[in-house]
């Protein structure tokens, strides 16, 4: 083993012990001759180590008295990472939009708090051990906030193990061990099929991307919640999943819905993309948006007020996710790990122009 490896070895050690606090601001590191000892290796390369790790204000020492733990807090980066996976789906319009939407509360909040933001791309397992060994190793950034559980799950067992601050945002499929602040998607495809409900609606359709996707999933069950709870039979032949993305999507899923005999009075997108698609299918049918069909979205994405009509849709509570899941982090990084390890914030109904009360001359 070259030297270089030795003292990156014992360096390694030190940190880690800082961050799980099995050495805590003030608390004597152990000597040089055993640290030698412990990893054998010479009592020069320990001390090279240790070195670095006082110069990065990590450490300090006193004459005569040792090497200590310095207030870590007060020197750690004023900078964030990002870790994001870097896949083909990313490239398509509504994918970049959403991303858009969320970095751009995101990088607000970081800025109020006064930290940078630094971004890490991964691909599979391999390369997340890498970059999160990286992330470790230089300790250029003091926490890192991610989007994805099931994608980057190897990273997050690595942060957890090394008790590195880290959250999980808009991702509903998490247990409680892991920091996160996400939304409730159910509760509002609840709040928006109770809308249509409470206009006089029962012939709801509504247009979702399939079902494994965990937050198209609960958007579904509140649709269909909020039906049960007001005694209308759910309807099969109003259900339509999406094959495709975006709202190429919406508008295969609309024009599906309008070969129906009966047509709904009212159609539930789950997501604004999907929404404006099911807008252009029924204005190729000479059909009327909201007399004829009423529209509702869910995302509250800008492009959402420009839609003619504009869109009656659930809002994402971008700004609120961002502000709680940057609180969680900073919290874990200048003071401990937070007591709180998930909060789901609900998101609300914006009402606008694309919904209204059901006419008598719709077909039944």
């Amino acid at each position: 083993m070259n030297n270089d490896l030795k003292y990156q070895i014992v360096k390694d050690f030190i940190i880690s012990k800082i961050r799980k606090q099995e050495l805590k601001p003030t608390d004597l590191v152990p000597s040089e001759r055993e640290l030698s000892q412990k990893f054998d290796i010479s009592q020069s390369t320990v001390v090279r180590a240790l070195r670095e790790l006082v110069q990065s204000e990590v450490l300090y020492r006193i004459q005569g008295k040792g090497t200590f733990v310095a207030d870590y807090s007060k020197n750690k980066p004023k900078t964030i990472g990002i870790l994001m996976l870097d896949k083909p789906t990313m490239v398509t319009t509504s994918a970049q939009i959403s991303l858009f939407e969320k970095m751009k509360y995101l990088m607000t909040e970081l800025n109020i708090c006064g930290y940078t933001l630094s971004f890490f791309t991964v691909t599979e397992s391999i390369i997340q051990e890498k970059i999160c060994d990286k992330i470790l190793k230089e300790n250029t950034v003091g926490g890192i906030i991610m989007f994805s559980k099931k994608e980057l799950e190897k990273a997050i067992d690595i942060f957890k193990k090394e008790n590195y601050p880290y959250v999980v945002l808009y991702d509903n499929e998490l247990d409680e061990s892991i920091e996160a602040v996400t939304i409730d998607d159910e509760y509002g495809a609840y709040e928006a099929t109770k809308y249509l409900i409470g206009l006089g609606h029962k012939k709801i359709g509504i247009i979702c991307s399939p079902l494994t996707i965990c937050c198209y999933k609960q958007r579904m069950l509140g649709y269909k919640k909020a039906l049960q709870e007001s005694g209308i039979e759910i309807d099969e032949n109003l259900i339509k999943i999406a094959s495709v993305g975006g709202s190429e999507g919406g508008y295969m899923g609309m024009l599906e819905l309008l070969k129906l005999k009966n047509l709904p009075s009212a159609v539930f997108c789950c997501s604004d993309f999907k929404a404006s698609g099911a807008m252009e299918a029924i204005k190729e049918k000479n059909l009327s948006i909201p007399k004829d069909i009423s529209i509702v979205g869910f995302d509250g994405l800008e492009f959402s007020k420009q839609l003619q009509p504009p869109l009656t849709t659930v809002q994402i509570p971008h700004s609120e996710i961002s502000k709680e899941g940057i609180k969680m982090l900073t919290t874990w990084i200048t003071d401990k790990k937070p007591k709180v390890y998930k909060k789901i914030i609900k998101p609300s109904l914006v009402i606008r122009e694309s919904a209204t009360k059901k006419y008598k001359t719709e077909r039944q």
